[in-house]
């Protein structure tokens, strides 16, 4: 009878131990089903990390689209380099009638003086046209080419060139006299109204402002 107790109580602490390896083994491979853990991927994801490079690629536009605030930066430094060539926002009227030592009246000198000059590099133009139609036109002066701005009037006489070339070409020069007394005019009544006169982008800058009244000036 102990025999069989004994060898009952062997059977029973085999089941036990039986039962019990498969829940150690289970519980080791939950441990190491560190696939979880080592899944990585949700540490390392790829989407997450895509929305880093995301972020990257907003912060580029931003800097991209910021080129648009630097022009308007850039048309607000303009404004402010012209000074109080911003008077050429004045009305015709205010412009005809405004006192000439006032910043609209300093304004309305340039541009009466930018005015003229402009009408006379017209004319000087049309004269170094017509000087070079007559340079062209003239044999005994071929040999000099078709620029009468690029001739002297010693280079005309050496060559013997026609009475009608001469007198062209001395209409030119007058007229060329003219345009830069008139240029220089212009421009130091534009240094006047502000020291940046000499920047081109200030000076484009009040001439626009100044369109209607240089409209009214070509119509009267």
């Amino acid at each position: 009878m102990k025999r069989i107790a004994r060898g009952l109580a062997l059977i029973a602490a085999a089941t036990l131990l039986a039962g019990a390896a498969p829940a150690l083994a289970a519980h080791d491979g939950n441990h190491g089903h560190s696939g979880a853990h080592g899944n990585s991927g949700g540490n390392g994801n790829p989407g997450t990390n895509g929305n880093a490079f995301g972020r990257v690629g907003l912060t580029a536009n931003v800097g991209a689209g910021n080129a648009g605030a630097n022009a308007n930066a850039s048309g607000r430094n303009v404004v402010a380099l012209a000074g109080a060539g911003n008077a050429a926002h004045a009305s015709i009227q205010g412009l005809l009638h405004a006192n000439p030592r006032s910043a609209v009246g300093r304004v309305k000198a340039y541009a009466d003086l930018n005015f003229q000059a402009q009408q006379q590099d017209q004319a000087t133009a049309q004269s170094l046209s017509s000087c070079n139609a007559a340079l062209a036109g003239d044999s005994n002066a071929a040999s000099l080419g078709g620029d009468c701005s690029s001739v002297t009037l010693a280079d005309l006489q050496d060559a013997d060139a026609s009475q009608t070339t001469i007198t062209a070409f001395n209409a030119y020069l007058s007229d060329k006299a003219s345009s830069d007394t008139a240029d220089a005019s212009a421009k130091d009544a534009l240094l006047a109204v502000t020291r940046n006169g000499s920047n081109p982008q200030v000076k484009n800058y009040i001439d626009g402002l100044l369109s209607k009244y240089y409209g009214y000036l070509a119509a009267n």
